[in-house]
């Protein structure tokens, strides 16, 4: 490449490389920057503005309390409630639970149903086994269920 410049109109460059050339004005940037920062400002201004004067409007447009609600207060919250905390909640509840299920408690004293703890309940089942029929069931073909009742139909004077 050449070290020599072009010079002449349409080249891009008609001025002696050693002078420096200006490109850019700074007059119209600080000029933008100016108007951009007082369109903010202004901006602001009509937003606070516009935000007082809705909140008037709303505050004129509120009817009064009752003199019920004067006198006695708020009603309450209705039901269900939004749990605050519930990981303090769930922790309330488990320990509930596990002392429901590590004790002694009267469930119906009168009909002598008692509450044991779990483990003693497995225990006891140990020892004595679940409990069986006296009596088992006679065995029946599959499939003759149907004989069977109406025998019993025909037995009880039924249809």
């Amino acid at each position: 490449m050449s070290d020599q410049h072009a010079k002449g109109p349409g080249t891009g460059h008609d001025h002696e490389p050693e002078t420096f050339d200006r490109e850019i004005s700074v007059r119209p940037l600080v000029a933008f920057a100016v108007g951009l920062v007082v369109v903010i400002i202004v901006s602001g201004v009509a937003m606070w503005g516009l935000s007082v004067l809705l909140k008037a409007r709303e505050e004129a447009q509120d009817r009064p309390l009752s003199p019920v609600v004067q006198r006695e207060g708020a009603p309450p919250v209705p039901e269900p409630h939004l749990q605050t905390t519930p990981e303090l909640d769930l922790k309330a509840m488990r320990a509930h639970e596990d002392s429901l299920l590590h004790s002694y408690a009267w469930v119906d004293r009168n009909a002598g149903v008692a509450r044991i703890p779990l483990e003693r309940a497995m225990e006891l089942l140990v020892q004595q086994g679940l409990p069986t029929r006296a009596e088992p069931l006679p065995w029946t073909r599959p499939g003759t269920w149907r004989d069977q009742s109406l025998q019993r139909l025909a037995r009880e004077g039924g249809p």
